[in-house]
């Protein structure tokens, strides 16, 4: 009867966002407790763990070729971000935990030089989505346009479905208006924007149409929009008979931070910099006072 025998370890690395030291003692007895405890759950055996104040490192063994190495690495780092924000309440200040990325090799191609390569890099550039609304003032409407978007917003009071978008109705809830203010949820799904640089208006958004009405396209007057946005969750709000949209957009940028054993410290003083500090590794690498010199 033919048989096989595997063995697949693994060493798994990873930082925290933009390498903060934020791993204390006592987080590090929490972290080795929670991945012990997971082990016959994930089908994984541990072999060794280290935790630095600013990384993860584990080498770990898989029970079977057939486990999958990467939903079992988003398992590990989901669940102990869970775990330290809701033990230690101060993280909760912070927007991710962990950086996006992490590192993987087999047991025999790892270095200490190309983990320390990997972590080197991380706090230095970071993908981040960055989400920014415009506000921009609808053009005046036609008799037709004004009653469909009056319409929408009467039904969505009332939760008529045929008079109104489903996603529309759906989402009428989470804006936020004042008492008889118009205000209409727009999911990015439904919205379409097109640069047309007609006389009167540069771009020109779709508004969805309802079971017995068609889409219609509505022109905006405002600032131009980047060209690497994707469009996000919006709302159209009306006021003294007039309409205007706040269009959410999302773009992908790189965002550089200094290296995080790096770093300067200073002084402005009130009109000049007074003092300077340069911390490299927690020790004080280099200072200077200036006030006396600027005094003089």
């Amino acid at each position: 009867m033919p048989s096989s025998i595997e063995k697949l370890q693994y060493h798994i690395v990873w930082s925290t966002k933009y390498r903060y030291s934020l791993l204390t003692n006592e987080m590090s007895k929490t972290l080795k407790q929670y991945f012990i405890k997971k082990q016959e759950k994930w089908g994984f055996q541990i072999k060794s763990i280290a935790i630095e104040d600013n990384h993860i490192h584990l080498l770990v063994q898989l029970k079977s070729s057939r486990e999958d190495l990467n939903n079992l690495i988003q398992k590990l780092k989901g669940g102990s971000s869970f775990l330290l924000r809701k033990k230690f309440r101060f993280l909760s200040s912070y927007p991710s935990l962990w950086t996006a990325s992490h590192f993987v090799a087999s047991v025999g191609n790892v270095s200490d030089k190309t983990i320390e390569e990997y972590l080197n890099k991380q706090g230095i550039e970071e993908k981040e989505i960055v989400q920014r609304t415009f506000k921009y003032k609808i053009l005046s409407l036609n008799g037709h346009k004004k009653k469909l978007l009056k319409q929408y917003f009467k039904a969505c009071l009332k939760k008529d479905k045929t008079k109104a978008p489903s996603g529309i109705l759906q989402d009428f809830k989470r804006i936020k208006r004042k008492e008889n203010e118009f205000g209409l949820y727009l999911r990015s799904q439904l919205l379409k924007i097109e640069k047309r640089d007609t006389k009167d208006a540069k771009y020109w958004l779709q508004i969805p149409g309802s079971r017995y009405e068609k889409s219609f396209w509505i022109g905006l007057q405002g600032r131009d929009l980047p060209k690497d946005y994707k469009i996000a969750d919006s709302t159209i709000r009306g006021k003294n008979k007039e309409y205007f949209i706040y269009l959410s957009i999302k773009q992908e940028r790189i965002i550089k931070r200094a290296n995080a054993n790096k770093v300067i410290a200073i002084d402005l003083g009130v009109n000049h910099p007074i003092a300077y500090g340069q911390l490299e590794k927690d020790k004080l690498k280099e200072y200077g006072f200036q006030g006396k010199e600027i005094k003089n």
